[in-house]
């Protein structure tokens, strides 16, 4: 052989090489990646970078607040006016008697009356007479540790009045690890989930035959030996309505004392609930953040709007989420071998915008949340 073709024969060597190993190094470092997002995916790494881009998608979930709920507010003018809380409870006893008689479709009272009232003992007792009367009162239920380092116990309103009440239903809501209220969980108890949030107890009193059937993801233990442990069943995603203040409310004072015009409350579902700064359970949430937490009473007015709206976001399974992740991550090792280099970055960044879009159209056609971001790594 001379050696041009010899330097011809060389030249060729190269790029068979090449040819080969282009391939299989895709697909190494294809599946490399593969696993490392998914072991990202099941540590939580990049679990705030997917509730980023969950918060920034509520905003599509933005809707006007129903024209019949109504909160009754617990605010500053009322405190001022009334007094000091706690309140005398013939103050509760007279707005129930008011509510009712306006022709209010059901009062929701976010106040725990877990203890009788030792110095005025005929307050509880209109209390219970206007709570019975009414038939339409929900009561709550709480969760919480009779004393620091003790063991968690129920805690319902006493016994009169958790017996004069249409229905109980606990307000317990979720808090994420960054302390932002996300979720709820539909149905929970100690030792079991006997109780339902206290939105879905109300939508049970109004139609008991419509909510046998709940969405949410299913807890797969609820068994458990101890009565001492809170069990959580039908996990959803709140999808709320608004920033704080979204929906219709009126000062307490002004309803009790007649300012408000009954006509008002006519067919309204009432929630009574505390909202004034530092009464109550005002919780950050992604519509609002640390800034700005909302009152307890106005996130379970935001559940009560999603049920009845049918919207209940759903966190995709984990096994569902773990092969749409791979599938994604695999794409490479399909794709960009038959492409030209200039075309891999294009197809990069288009791969990026399509992860996106399909965790949204998850989210916004099926009410599935897809965390994208280990796919994006």
């Amino acid at each position: 052989m001379d050696a041009t073709g010899a330097a011809a024969e060389a030249d060729k060597t190269p790029v068979k090489r090449r040819s080969v190993w282009l391939p299989t190094s895709w697909g190494v470092i294809s599946l490399l990646l593969a696993g490392l997002s998914l072991a990202l995916l099941h540590t939580d790494w990049l679990w705030r970078w997917d509730q980023l881009l969950y918060d920034s998608q509520l905003k599509f979930w933005s809707r006007p607040a129903p024209d019949d709920i109504l909160i009754v507010a617990i605010d500053t003018p009322s405190l001022s006016r009334i007094g000091r809380w706690p309140w005398n409870r013939h103050n509760h006893a007279l707005l129930i008697e008011r509510l009712t008689e306006a022709g209010a479709k059901a009062i929701v009272l976010d106040i725990l009356f877990a203890e009788a009232e030792s110095r005025s003992p005929d307050a509880d007792r209109s209390l219970v007479d206007a709570v019975a009367a009414s038939g339409r009162v929900i009561l709550p239920v709480v969760f919480e540790q009779s004393a620091p380092g003790q063991l968690l116990v129920e805690t319902l309103p006493m016994p009169a009045l958790a017996t004069a009440a249409a229905a109980l239903g606990h307000v317990h809501i979720d808090l994420d690890p960054d302390g932002i209220a996300r979720r709820v969980h539909l149905m929970e108890g100690l030792g079991k989930p006997r109780w339902p949030s206290l939105s879905l107890a109300l939508l049970r009193m109004l139609d008991a035959g419509a909510w046998q059937q709940l969405p949410g993801v299913r807890n797969p233990n609820l068994t458990i030996d101890t009565e001492e442990n809170i069990v959580r069943d039908y996990q959803i995603l709140l999808p709320f309505a608004g920033p704080p203040g979204h929906f219709s409310r009126i000062s307490y004072v002004d309803a009790l004392n007649g300012t408000a015009a009954a006509e008002i409350f006519r067919d309204k579902i009432v929630l009574v609930g505390a909202t004034a700064t530092g009464l109550g359970d005002a919780l950050p949430t992604p519509v609002s953040g640390w800034n700005q937490p909302m009152a307890g009473v106005e996130i379970n007015a935001n559940l009560l709007d999603a049920l009845r709206r049918g919207i209940a976001i759903e966190p995709i399974e984990a096994r569902w989420g773990s092969a749409l992740t791979l599938f994604i991550l695999l794409l490479p090792y399909l794709i960009y071998p038959r492409l030209k280099p200039r075309y891999v970055l294009m197809t990069s960044a288009s791969m990026l915008l399509v992860t996106l879009l399909l965790s949204a159209l998850l989210l916004h056609v099926l009410q599935l949340w897809f965390p994208p971001v280990s796919a994006l790594v």
